[in-house]
């Protein structure tokens, strides 16, 4: 085979082999591309919510939204004041005990947050979608819990 033969045979199987890379790599981020069922729309689908219960619940939403928002700050502000002691030559020890304790706290308020909305859900429920709330009680930390991390 001449010389000109081969490198273009070379050249022409990576242009191919770019070309399936580029192609197989667009279709796998298409893939994650679609964002889970919001949590929101799984409580409707699952509990069978009517109108006058969903224009009640998404006001119960934005209630619950604020109030973790007020104590995510809280914690926040905490740990600002806890991680400036890390410049301190000698921290205080005992205080620093005190701030995580209070952020200790104030992660316990969050909880109380989040069971009290969910008590609120089924306090919103008819008596017929009990049993529905009953079946979705039961997972509600797995709808709830953060983005779980992509599997490699």
């Amino acid at each position: 085979m001449k010389r000109t033969t081969i490198v273009t045979i070379f050249c022409v199987t990576l242009v191919a082999l770019n070309l399936f890379l580029i192609i197989s790599g667009l279709m796998h981020k298409e893939g994650r591309r679609q964002r889970p069922e919001a949590k929101r729309d799984i409580i409707i689908r699952e509990l069978h919510l009517d109108q006058k219960q969903i224009s009640r619940y998404d006001e119960m939403i934005d209630w619950h939204r604020s109030e973790i928002r007020r104590t995510d700050e809280r914690i926040m502000d905490l740990k600002r004041q806890l991680y400036l002691s890390l410049d301190q030559v000698t921290p205080n020890q005992k205080s620093n005990d005190s701030i995580m304790n209070l952020i200790g706290k104030v992660q316990v308020e969050v909880e109380q947050i989040h069971y009290d909305h969910f008590r609120d859900i089924k306090r919103l429920c008819r008596k017929d979608q009990l049993p529905a709330y009953s079946r979705m009680a039961a997972h509600i930390a797995d709808i709830f819990s953060g983005p779980k991390p992509p599997q490699r």
